[in-house]
């Protein structure tokens, strides 16, 4: 089963603890931060869940995890802030 979340919220470490919880998968997209930390983000850029037009390339992870979703308290993850294992594939 394919389930479609367009709501930020959705990207949060709440929204995977929910899906663990639940007995449901987890697929997440990585992207690296301008000084090279895997950040978990679906887009390259903070436009469609954070409302901000920047690249996520072009900001470091301390500029990042000071972030927040739109309308929500959840911020972007770390891959060292999961709780579960994670396959990962990079293209």
């Amino acid at each position: 089963m394919l389930i479609v979340f367009p709501n930020p919220k959705f990207f949060s470490l709440q929204s995977f603890k929910n899906a663990i919880d639940n007995q449901y998968g987890i697929e997440c997209d990585v992207v690296l931060s301008s000084d090279g930390e895997v950040m978990v983000y679906h887009d390259y850029d903070l436009n469609r869940l954070c409302g901000i037009d920047k690249k996520i390339s072009e900001t470091t992870k301390l500029e990042l995890k000071s972030l927040k979703l739109l309308n929500s308290e959840s911020g972007i993850l770390t891959l060292d802030e999961d709780s579960v294992e994670l396959f990962v594939e990079m293209r």
